[in-house]
């Protein structure tokens, strides 16, 4: 059985995308430090932990 969020939202969807977004902050410091646009690429993983509370949740504030 499928567990939905309140909104319908498969919570599998959530944990996936949290993976995701976890491996995206890595890589994106990593191209922005190769194309010479490291700030804003920190700034934008910055955003990304802070909207998953460090990763201590799976669905994003600005969703809830």
């Amino acid at each position: 059985m499928v567990t939905m969020h309140k909104r319908g939202v498969p919570e599998t969807f959530w944990e996936r995308y949290t993976l995701y977004s976890a491996m995206h902050v890595v890589s994106a410091l990593v191209w922005g430090e190769r194309i010479g646009s490291f700030p804003k690429m920190l700034a934008f993983s910055k955003d990304v932990l802070r909207d998953h509370d460090n990763f201590h949740r799976f669905i994003p504030k600005w969703y809830v």
